[in-house]
Formats: C-alpha cells, structure tokens, sequence
C-alpha cells in the first residue's frame, strides 16, 4: 500500500526526532559522568567499527531499498529478491567480523581497546539480521518508529540508571547498542509479516555491480564524514576526540531534514523516474530541496547564534572548548542537506549512481588530504574545516552532475520555485500595501473580495492532468484567478451584476447551490443572508438538486453556479429550480459552455473519470453544453436574459478561461416576464 509522500515524512520525522532528542538527553547526561578523554575512547573506537560496518552493508540500504520497493506488489517476487539480499548481507558480515579480528590483534593501538572494539563489532551481524531497508522500501515508518522508540527508552534507562562515572565506560557502550540491536531484532522477528524468509545462501551475482557501486558510495561518504575523527584518534590525544565527537554527534543531529526527506521520498522518487513521469519527478525535487535548504540554513543561522548555549546545555561547560570547531561544523549543515538531496533523491532514482560515487570520492580524497595535512598543527579546528569543505566538494559535484547528464538546471529550478512560492506567500500583504498606497490606481479589481489587485494569478488547472483535460486550457488566458479568494471570471461577472442590483437581494430568501468562497465573501460583505446547499459538501441544507423535497415557491433568488454538469438529469435539475422559485423570484445560473457545438453533449456509456476526462473536461463533468444553451433554458419555460462579460468593468477580467468552456456569460431565468434596471 502506497502512502503519501507528507505521511511518510512526518512519521520520518518522528523517528528521527526520538533518536535524536534520545541522543540529546544521552549526550547531556554521559557527557557530565564519563568526560572528554573517556568519550574521546568510544568515539575513536566506534568510528573504526564503523568502516568494517560498512563493508557488510556493501550499499544495501539504498540499493536494496530502490530494488524492493520495485517488487513491493508481489510477495512471492519481494520474497526472492528480499532473501537474495539478504544472503548477501549475511555473508559479508562474517566476512567483515572476520578482518575487524585480525585488525585488532595486528595494530597496537587497537588492542588497547579490544573488548570496546569487539562490542561495537558485534553490532554488525545484528545489522545483517535486522534489515531495515525492507521496512523502508515497505514505507512501513510506523513500525519503525514504535521499533526505534522502544530500543531507545530501554537504553537511556539502563545508561542513566547503571553509568556513574568513567569506570563505566563499557557499560555505556552495552548499553547504547541497545538502541540498534533492539531496534535490528524487532525488525528482524517482524520479517515473516511480509516476506517468506528462506535460511538458504543464495547469492545472485547480477547484484554484484550495483552493489559495488552502492558500497563504494558509501564507503566514499563514510570516509570523508569519518575520517576527520578517525585520524584525531591516531593523531591527537584521547581528549581532543572527545571533545571534538561532541561537536561531531550535534552536528549530525541537526542535519535531520535531509535524511527525513531522503528516507521518506527515495520510493516515491524512483517509483516516479522508473514511470518515466518526469515532470513530477522534478517537482519532488524541487519541494525537497527547498524544504531541506530553508530548514538546514535556519538550523544552520540558529545554531551558530546560540552555539554557547547549545553545547553547554548538551555537554556543559568541561567541553566548552570545541565551540569555535563547532560553529565551523554548522557551516556543513546546508551542503550536506542538499547533496542528501541531488545525489540520493535524484541521481540514485536516475541510476547515476556512479556520479555520486564521484562526488563522493572527490570528497573523501580532500577529506584525507586536508586531515593529514592540516590536523596535526591544528587539531579540531583543521577536521571541523575539512569536513566543510569536503560536503561543499559534493554537493557542488553532485549539482553539476545533474545538468551534465539529465539535463536538468536543478538549482536554476529550484531558485525559480522559491521566488514563485515566495511571492504567492508575500502576495496578499502586497496586495493590502497597495490598497492601502494605490488602491484604484491599480490595474485590476475584484468585486467578490473588494481588492484592487496588481495582477491575477495562475490557477492549478494546467498542473493537474489528472483531474483537467490541460489541452482545454491552452491557448487561453490562465492568469484568471483572484489571489485573495480565488474568484474565476464567471465569479467576478455574476458579482458585478449583483452589485449594480444589490437592492434586489436585499430581504431575499436566497438558495445557494455549491457555495463558493468567493460569492459567499460578497454576500457577506454586504449583509446578505443565503441558505447553503450542497450534496456532497459542508453546507446548510444536504440537497439533491434534482429532487430538493422543499415546498413550491420557497426562495425567491436561486443561484446556480456550474453545478448541471455535474448531476446524472440536468432536465430534472431544471424542472426541480423551476418548481421551488417563486413567481417573482429569479435564478442566476451558468455553466461550462463549448463554443465548437451547438447542443448539450452527453453520453450515458462514458462513465470512467478518464474518459469523461477527455470529453466534457474534466473528470467529474458528465456533460458540457453549446452555443444553444439559452434556448435548452428556455425549453423549460423560462424567461432568459444573459449576464454578458463584455458589459463589465475590463479591471474585473471578464474573459473566457482559464478554460475554452468557462464561458464569461450567465444566466438570468424567470418564470414571467421582467426587467431588470
């Protein structure tokens, strides 16, 4: 079952939240017990656990990920390339357990910390067994949350009950694998819900290439976000580690947009390159990298200003120290969100997976570089500025890229996207500083909202194929649309009339069918009291215009506003608003007119929303009237007068559009003859 892009996100954001707020309250409390020199050990050790942790994921997050999500429909299918992977990760987990053992009896260093090193190695194959990446190509976040809240409770519990001081320190780290084995063992007992998990070895050498492109890109990123801690290990002292992984862990905490939006929209992402549905696939692009680029540079702005405070509140004040490295850190927070971003939200989707592996070990060769360089003068400071420019290094690549093989200006896009999204959010205060300064020195006008305008807006109509036949709308006027209670022309038409005959509505028993917010605004704007009707929506009364089952006579003004087309017999609708007017009542009515026919055009056999798509428009319309619609009215005996769009003001915009059959004539339906002055 799919789910929405913004439901996966939000309940990313709640995992991510709990690991990072769990991570927060651990940092604040272990910080105080065990110290820099004694955090700098478990720092140094986790870090060189990490790199044979990702040799036995060999790049099967991402890979995995993309590859199950492709087979999520079919049990049996996801079950065979599920166990596939699955096989794979077994082996090199041994694999790699196996050489973490042989690196720590060969290098001195090491084994002054073997029992550390073996505890965080044994994390590996629990990795292996728990396989979270078939929960994420499930998009089953849910589950993982609830995984991930309850392994964390339970280690924060036994570090704060059990942790002391820095005698401990082995029991901290017990206890913080807690967090992954607990989470990697529910995943794992879990399994046999959605896939048939098969204990056979089987190795399918077609996953070999992928999976070694997948391996090196993560090798490539673990290196060069790794290898500035990992190098202050065998260059600096336990203390300058230790302080610098707290500056490190705050860091990483703060980039939670990037990988929320990543984690959440990576199916839907290859789902939609995959469908070759490019134009939605650049709009996902766009909206994630401006959610995660606005949000990590306020994150960025924020935690720079309060730097003191946050590390001081998180570490207290025997790491105050590593502030000025950890300012310079914050610096990395955009270009990492963005490269999360361009590289795995659009190149990896795109299968140029071989890009970002470019980028990434560009970055990972600068990383090394500058660390050996400069990290033995300059400690922290020298890693923190490294790390900066190594991410900016990539995300620069992995942009240029982008242009280079797809073809795509994503920045270029995206800075176009912010300026539009940026105006329609500025747009109404606009408006009210120019009917404050201008007023009618402004060339447009609206009567439903009473705004003097500087320009109409742009609809939605032309983004939503799957609702609006678009080729309708081409070739017309778009920007129709009012920007402060989205009024189309046919709104402002019948508004301007009802304005020049306000005397008529006054003391009216006044039906409204279908409610729109734009006439509802002018009526209430003047005082005018109506009764609301709809079938499907919010309203006073619940009607079927075709039978109302109110008494004869009982409104004295009915208005209509492009509802026949909608209702399965416009001609009962009809008689129906011709029994409840009164004799001296009159109705207001319109609806979608094409110009290329004559009569009505309807067919009873095109009932799916695609086909009624194609003819009438749109895909609820069950039919759409012609040139002779007011002689159809006046079939049932009544009395026509037109509302005619070109005897309006021009600063209304009283045009045809946004589509050919939203047509800037109304009707005015009586029963007896009148006139109207």
């Amino acid at each position: 079952m799919k789910h929405s892009i913004i439901d996966n996100i939000s309940v990313n954001f709640f995992i991510r939240a709990i690991t990072y707020i769990f991570s927060f309250l651990t940092i604040m409390y272990v910080t105080r017990v065990l110290k820099p020199a004694a955090l700098g050990v478990t720092a140094f050790a986790s870090s060189i656990v990490g790199y044979f942790a990702m040799l036995a994921t060999f790049g099967m997050p991402l890979y995995a990920t993309r590859s199950c999500s492709k087979t999520r429909s079919n049990r049996k299918e996801l079950s065979k390339t599920f166990n596939e992977f699955w096989s794979i990760s077994i082996v090199l987990a041994i694999i790699s357990i196996a050489l973490l053992a042989i690196f720590i009896v060969s290098v001195p260093k090491l084994r002054e910390n073997s029992l550390m090193l073996a505890l965080y190695g044994s994390g590996i194959i629990f990795q292996a067994m728990g396989c979270e990446w078939l929960f994420q190509a499930l998009e089953k976040f849910r589950f993982l949350a609830v995984a991930t809240l309850i392994s964390k409770l339970v280690s924060l519990a036994l570090v704060i009950l059990l942790v002391k001081s820095p005698d401990d320190v082995i029991l901290y780290v017990v206890f913080s694998l807690i967090t992954s084995y607990g989470t990697y063992l529910i995943c794992f007992f879990a399994l046999r819900r959605h896939i048939d998990l098969s204990f056979r070895i089987i190795i399918k050498k077609k996953h070999f290439k992928p999976l070694i492109v997948f391996s090196l890109m993560s090798a490539a990123v673990y290196i060069y976000t790794s290898l500035d801690m990992t190098m202050l290990g065998f260059m600096r002292t336990d203390y300058e580690t230790g302080l610098y992984s707290i500056a490190a862990r705050l860091k990483s905490i703060l980039t939670l947009t990037g990988v929320v939006v990543l984690t959440s929209a990576l199916p839907l992402a290859s789902e939609l390159w995959k469908n070759n549905n490019q134009k939605q696939f650049r709009l996902l692009a766009r909206k994630s990298l401006t959610l995660v680029g606005v949000v990590q540079l306020l994150v960025m702005v924020g935690s720079i200003l309060f730097s003191g405070l946050i590390i001081k509140i998180t570490s207290g004040s025997s790491f105050m120290e590593v502030k000025p490295a950890f300012r310079i850190l914050l610096f990395s927070l955009v270009p990492i969100g963005l490269s999360n971003i361009a590289g795995g939200l659009v190149l990896i989707p795109a299968g140029r997976e071989k890009r970002l592996l470019y980028s990434e070990i560009a970055g990972a060769v600068m990383s090394f570089i500058a660390n050996l360089i400069f990290i033995p003068k300059y400690s922290i400071i020298a890693a923190a500025s490294t790390t900066v420019a190594s991410e900016t290094l990539v995300c620069i690549l992995c942009f240029w890229y982008i242009k280079k093989d797809l073809g795509i200006n994503l920045i270029k896009e995206t800075v176009y996207f912010i300026a539009e999204k940026t105006k329609d959010i500025t747009e109404p205060f606009r408006i009210f500083l120019g009917n404050v300064l201008i007023g009618k020195k402004l060339p447009y006008y609206c009567p439903c909202c009473n705004k003097y305008l500087y320009n109409f807006k742009e609809g939605e109509y032309m983004r939503c194929p799957k609702l609006y036949n678009i080729d309708r709308y081409i070739g017309f006027d778009q920007k129709v649309v009012c920007p402060v209670c989205f009024s189309l022309p046919r709104h402002r038409i019948m508004v301007f009339w009802m304005e020049e005959h306000i005397e008529l509505f006054k003391n009216k028993r006044i039906l409204l069918f279908a409610p729109e917010l734009s006439v509802c605004l002018w009526m209430s704007r003047n005082g005018i009291s109506s009764t609301t009707a709809d079938l499907y929506k919010s309203a006073d009364l619940k009607l079927d215009i075709q039978d109302t089952k109110l008494d004869d006579a009982s409104y004295d003004i009915i208005i209509c506003n492009h509802v026949l087309e909608h209702v399965e017999n416009y001609a009962k609708a009809m008689q129906e608003l011709k029994r409840i007017i009164s004799p001296e009542g009159f109705i207001i009515i319109s609806f979608p007119v094409d110009l290329s026919i004559d009569n009505v055009y309807e067919n009873n056999s095109i009932t799916t929303p695609e086909d009624r798509l194609r003819e009438f428009g749109q895909n609820d319309h069950l039919r759409v009237f012609g040139k002779n619609s007011a002689a159809i009215l006046e079939s049932f005996g009544f009395e026509v007068r037109e509302i005619c769009g070109s005897d309006c003001d021009s600063k209304i915009k009283p045009v045809i559009g946004p589509a050919d059959y939203d047509f800037n004539k109304l009707w005015i339906l009586t029963t007896t003859k009148r006139t109207f002055d």
